[in-house]
C-alpha cells in the first residue's frame, strides 16, 4: 500500500482538488473525496482541513448539486468574482 502523507493545501493542490472535482462521477462525500485523493495523490486531509478553503468547498457544493440534478439551485456566496463564476456555470 502507498504510503499517504499529509501536505499543507498550496494553491498547486486546491487546484488540483478542484479538478478531480470537476470530474467526479457518482455519488459524492467528503469521505469518498478523502479516500480518492489518498488514492490519487497520496495526500490525506480532513473534512475541515478541505471545507476551511473556499475554491474546493465552492467546487464540491457545485458539484454535488449537479450530481444531483439540481444545478441552478441558488447558493449564497460572499465574493463577487465567485458569484459570476457560478452563474456562468449555471448558463445553458
Amino acid at each position: 500500500m502507498a504510503r499517504v502523507r499529509e501536505r499543507n493545501l498550496d494553491d498547486n493542490i486546491v487546484s488540483d482538488i478542484v479538478k478531480v472535482l470537476d470530474g467526479w462521477s457518482g455519488r459524492l462525500t467528503w469521505d469518498a473525496l478523502i479516500e480518492e485523493l489518498a488514492k490519487r495523490e497520496g495526500l490525506r486531509y480532513t473534512r475541515q482541513a478541505l471545507h476551511r478553503h473556499g475554491d474546493i468547498r465552492l467546487a464540491f457544493t457545485i458539484r454535488k448539486k449537479v450530481l444531483s440534478g439540481q444545478p441552478n439551485v441558488p447558493c449564497a456566496v460572499s465574493d463577487p468574482e465567485l458569484q459570476v463564476a457560478m452563474e456562468s456555470i449555471d448558463r445553458p
